[in-house]
């Protein structure tokens, strides 16, 4: 998904908004646990998404996802989840 779709889609309001076959396949959706931000594969919200998108879960244990989870916790100054800040 390029920047323009993204936006597109994050501004975009109404029933008729939908994701094409393959950007669900690749793993985007509108995300729960950021409530309702479009997160995909490669974004730093996806390390803390819950929601069992199969595409986001491989992306976690990707060299990238690591690097992406390992830098942002060491940032954090302690476990983001647990009170962290940046």
């Amino acid at each position: 998904m390029d920047d323009q779709r993204w936006q597109f889609l994050s501004e975009a309001t109404g029933p008729c908004v939908f994701l094409k076959p393959e950007e669900i396949e690749a793993g985007w959706h509108w995300c729960h646990d950021w409530d309702g931000l479009l997160v995909g594969p490669g974004m730093h919200e996806a390390i803390f998404c819950n929601c069992n998108i199969r595409k986001i879960e491989e992306w976690k244990e990707s060299e990238e996802g690591r690097k992406i989870d390992d830098s942002m916790r060491s940032h954090a100054g302690g476990d983001i989840m647990d009170g962290g800040t940046f």
